[in-house]
């Protein structure tokens, strides 16, 4: 599977990682001496299922940290949701995203490419990657993620979204919405329905009925990808997620 990607690079860093930063913007905070963008990037390119890549941030501020070559920018504006729209718009309309935070240095071309090859293993127009709170363990134990339990297991969810196009442009408000409103119980009552936020909680949701939820209300094919890696799930928001990447980037070869 060939998509191209839009990197989200427009946060300005302050929250936490101002603790351990003055960067302007959180993608250029410094990690194992390399701006936090430059790692994702440097994955994207690596990626034999990557074609082009958009970055929606600050290009003067980019440019003048690291040499983004061969990528296009987009200034970013107020939300995330709008924010994928401008990244998307700057590609061909027909072909699949790959919406890529640009907090996840850990991230590797292998990483990517087995993402897109279970995706292909499906066919939907929005893939979401869950991450099986084991298998983040086993390589970054301690490591502190937020997990939601379902009936085969407790997961969290990765920073990555592939996404048709089309499903941006038509659900625009509602996608909106629904991101604003996902730490918020009732909020998420509100648009999937009491129901669902119940059984969610009371850990009887399956994967299979989650998929079919959002798909209903938003009148979509997705699916719920579970991966095989853990750094799709492994963002920095926080000064001991810095501490982690710093630690794990440094000891690559090439660093």
């Amino acid at each position: 599977m060939k998509v191209n990607a839009v990197v989200m690079a427009g946060r300005t860093n302050e929250g936490r990682l101002k603790e351990v930063s003055d960067a302007t913007y959180e993608a250029l905070i410094d990690i194992a001496g390399r701006p936090m963008l430059e790692w994702v990037l440097g994955a994207l390119r690596t990626a034999e299922g990557i074609g082009r890549i958009v970055v929606v941030g600050p290009e003067k501020d980019i440019r003048a940290a690291l040499d983004p070559k061969d990528t296009v920018f987009v200034e970013p504006g107020e939300s995330m949701v709008g924010n994928m729209l401008r990244g998307v718009r700057a590609l061909p309309p027909e072909e699949m995203v790959l919406v890529v935070s640009s907090d996840l240095p850990l991230l590797t071309g292998h990483v990517i490419d087995d993402y897109l090859a279970q995706c292909a293993e499906k066919k939907a127009d929005l893939y979401y990657p869950i991450i099986q709170k084991e298998i983040i363990e086993a390589k970054y134990p301690g490591v502190h993620r937020t997990y939601a339990t379902l009936r085969e297991g407790t997961y969290t969810g990765g920073n990555v979204l592939l996404v048709h196009p089309r499903l941006l442009l038509e659900n625009y408000k509602k996608a909106e919405s629904f991101i604003e409103a996902r730490k918020s119980p009732l909020k998420l009552a509100q648009i999937l329905g009491f129901g669902f936020v119940v059984r969610l909680l009371l850990k009887m949701l399956s994967v299979a009925e989650l998929e079919a939820t959002i798909c209903s209300n938003f009148n979509l094919a997705g699916a719920a990808v579970a991966c095989r890696e853990a750094e799709i799930g492994i963002d920095v928001d926080k000064p001991s997620d810095h501490e982690l990447a710093a630690r794990m980037l440094g000891n690559r070869p090439g660093a």
